[in-house]
């Protein structure tokens, strides 16, 4: 197994928003990959999407300041651009397009993880890298 430094981590859409908007849940979780990202331990990567999509949500709530948010967060964030042949990869054995759409973009851009809270969403995920884990199981693998 890698080292934690060497681990690479997409986030999903609702880990960015859950962070953002101090969503109840895996919160404590979610702020310590933030935190082990800010030392430099772990490298966290979104895609182009998930920028556009945490944007939208955040002004559908209504909040104040939303790009000073986005970026507050955005040194320990690295953005992967959307590759082409991602198109033509099985996004339709998942029951939402979206996630099919970011899971192989981070496997194809060798993302170690795939961190999601909505991990149900990932069971037609094949079982090859990244691995699909909750902000929990990820931090529980390291401790």
């Amino acid at each position: 197994m890698k080292s934690m430094a060497e681990n690479k981590l997409f986030l999903d859409t609702n880990i960015i928003l859950d962070f953002l908007l101090a969503r109840k849940g895996e919160l404590k979780e979610i702020e310590n990959v933030f935190n082990y990202a800010s030392d430099g331990i772990i490298e966290c990567y979104i895609s182009e999407s998930v920028l556009a999509t945490c944007l939208y949500f955040l002004e559908k709530e209504k909040r104040k300041n939303i790009m000073g948010m986005i970026r507050n967060i955005w040194p320990v964030l690295k953005v992967l651009p959307f590759e082409h042949n991602i198109l033509y990869s099985s996004i339709e054995l998942f029951s939402d397009l979206e996630d099919g759409l970011l899971f192989f973009l981070a496997q194809f851009h060798k993302m170690d993880f795939f961190i999601t809270r909505n991990i149900k969403d990932f069971k037609s995920a094949p079982l090859s890298l990244p691995v699909v884990l909750t902000p929990e199981q990820f931090i529980n693998l390291y401790k």
